[in-house]
């Protein structure tokens, strides 16, 4: 009887854009535990998945900031490697406050993954589920295709070298007026987007902002490499506050080049 109920739910939401069966209470509360491990902040601010959590910014509709993980485990290429949807859904959590396929067409913009389909290399349904447009942001095609993917590529490289498990946090940040707004539902343009990167069981605490203006990017992600007290003072955000004060202190106002960990 469950299994005829989830394929009846999954044969209307495929036909209304939607491919997620919903998390159940322990599902929830397990990803709650997860992805705010290193924050305080209420689990009533996030929209809640399997793979990540997002707290939404709905008057842009598009992402405030995504958390996920990245472990070695999900790097695991002896499993065959998940072959990744081509489509982008809505689910029920936010549909009158969200993108759209037409949005996006013709705009200019590609749909930026916060959360990249690519650090989940084996499992189809984690990787499914980073097409939901609540992990969209528009990306101009310069940054999506290139530093942004290059530094998803570094990240996917520590993890796996380190064999150590990683904190992600990816974000948007609007200031510039003048970026505006597209599309039908006016989706807010971001003038900057950034990653936050901690390395569990080290000290190493990377961040990385990139000005969404620029129709060309250096090649050298030190060029965007910030120390993450800067990014709290223009996010108003407080990242990883259940830190230890001064440790939080000392690893959120240093930064260490990426390519200077060994």
């Amino acid at each position: 009887m469950k299994f005829v109920i989830v394929f009846i739910y999954l044969a209307i939401n495929l036909v209304n854009g939607q491919i997620n069966i919903p998390l159940s209470s322990d599902e929830k509360l397990d990803s709650i535990n997860k992805f705010l491990k290193y924050e305080s902040d209420s689990a009533n601010q996030f929209l809640i998945y399997r793979g990540f959590i997002v707290k939404y910014n709905k008057k842009q509709k598009s992402p405030h900031f995504t958390i996920h993980f990245l472990s070695p485990e999900q790097l695991d290429q002896s499993q065959p490697k998940a072959k990744r949807m081509n489509s982008f859904w809505i689910d029920d959590f936010h549909k009158t406050v969200t993108a759209t396929k037409k949005d996006y067409y013709k705009s200019g913009f590609d749909r930026g993954h916060f959360v990249p389909a690519g650090d989940y290399y084996w499992d189809k349904d984690l990787k499914d589920e980073t097409f939901v447009m609540s992990n969209i942001s528009p990306q101009k095609p310069g940054l999506n295709r290139g530093i942004f993917a290059l530094l998803e590529n570094k990240l996917r490289e520590m993890v796996r070298v380190s064999n150590l498990r990683m904190c992600i946090i990816t974000g948007s940040i609007f200031i510039d007026s003048d970026m505006g707004v597209f599309g039908n539902n006016k989706i807010g343009i971001p003038s900057f987007f950034y990653k936050i990167c901690f390395l569990e069981n080290s000290n190493i605490l990377i961040a990385f902002l990139f000005p969404h203006a620029n129709e060309f990017h250096s090649v050298d992600l030190k060029d965007y490499q910030v120390d993450v007290n800067s990014l709290e003072r223009i996010t108003n955000e407080d990242f990883f506050d259940k830190f230890d004060d001064d440790y939080e202190e000392k690893i959120e106002s240093n930064i260490i080049y990426y390519d200077e960990i060994e």
